[in-house]
């Protein structure tokens, strides 16, 4: 028995980072980009290195290539920390997990540090794969939380739920992370829309730009919690434009299209009020160039794979 479980980036759409401050969001996964857990049975549990996780190299400048592109930690840290919180997961539920190993590959060219949730995607990707191999059923909003926890609590690593419940459902969802809720349920209110209802989308990126996302969400939590006003001002906006969406993607094309220039500008007005250091946000840069979102969003339907 072979097992192959994917996740796919996420993109998103209006709201973004208002999803760690109690805020609200819309994302989509698109399949321009992948994740795959291959598991199959084993004698022995063994995790196998990827293409970040390499120790031999042709030369200096190979190494420096590689450590530019994809950090100094590589990916298997995410399976193992993945692992275990699955692990921990089921003693928690009391699940009895059958007492069998297995051997663990992970693959992916979601383009590092670019803001495309890559690291959250081989996570997810793991979990789906545990969740067929010991056939475990895990809800959509638990799964979320389960993979944010692998990075906020087993990799002190700075995120939000957002990317995580985009890839828990696939597909283009609404998001609500109020306070209330979060606090009483653990979760937000989530909501799938029918990804046909957008107009077309484009995704752009540069890879020459590209920053570990702790970059900036350490600066910005820590604005945040000192109170800085531009901050706090900018994500009770992105969470109160949020809504907007829903209409609009029931609208006309032409509609939509209006309304997708509309929320650009704006969003990007509150970006620049934030007023980030040019290393995390180089405006004078040229615009990178486009390209297309092939079957963007995902239909939600693929989340079995």
């Amino acid at each position: 028995m072979i097992i192959r479980s994917k996740a796919y980036p996420r993109a998103g759409l209006v709201g973004n980072p208002s999803d760690g401050y109690f805020g609200r969001t819309i994302s989509f996964t698109f399949d321009n980009f992948f994740a795959e857990v291959v598991l199959y049975p084993s004698n022995e549990l063994e995790l196998l290195p990827g293409p970040r996780d390499r120790t031999v190299f042709r030369g200096l400048d190979e190494l420096s290539g590689s450590v530019k592109r994809y950090g100094y930690y590589g990916g298997i840290r995410l399976v193992e920390a993945s692992l275990k919180r699955f692990s921990d997961y089921a003693r928690a539920e009391a699940i009895q997990l059958e007492k069998k190993n297995f051997s663990l590959r992970y693959f992916s060219n979601i383009p590092p540090h670019v803001g495309m949730a890559g690291s959250s995607a081989i996570i997810t990707a793991c979990f789906r794969a545990l969740m067929k191999f010991y056939d475990v059923e895990i809800p959509k909003p638990q799964l979320a939380n389960l993979v944010l926890s692998v990075e906020k609590q087993e990799l002190k690593i700075s995120a939000g739920l957002q990317d995580r419940v985009a890839q828990a459902y696939q597909g283009l969802v609404y998001m609500d992370f109020d306070r209330e809720t979060m606090e009483r349920t653990g979760q937000g209110i989530y909501e799938p829309i029918p990804p046909e209802t957008l107009p077309p989308v484009y995704i752009a990126y540069r890879t020459d730009l590209s920053e570990s996302s702790d970059v900036f969400h350490n600066d910005i939590r820590g604005r945040y919690d000192r109170g800085e006003a531009d901050v706090v001002d900018a994500m009770r906006f992105w969470a109160d434009l949020t809504p907007w969406p829903l209409p609009a993607t029931r609208c006309s094309q032409a509609t939509a299209k209006s309304w997708a220039k509309f929320l650009t500008q704006t969003s990007t007005a509150a970006v620049r009020s934030i007023k980030f250091t040019p290393t995390i946000w180089p405006w004078s840069m040229p615009p990178a160039p486009r390209a297309p979102a092939r079957n963007s969003p995902v239909p939600a339907a693929r989340s079995s794979d």
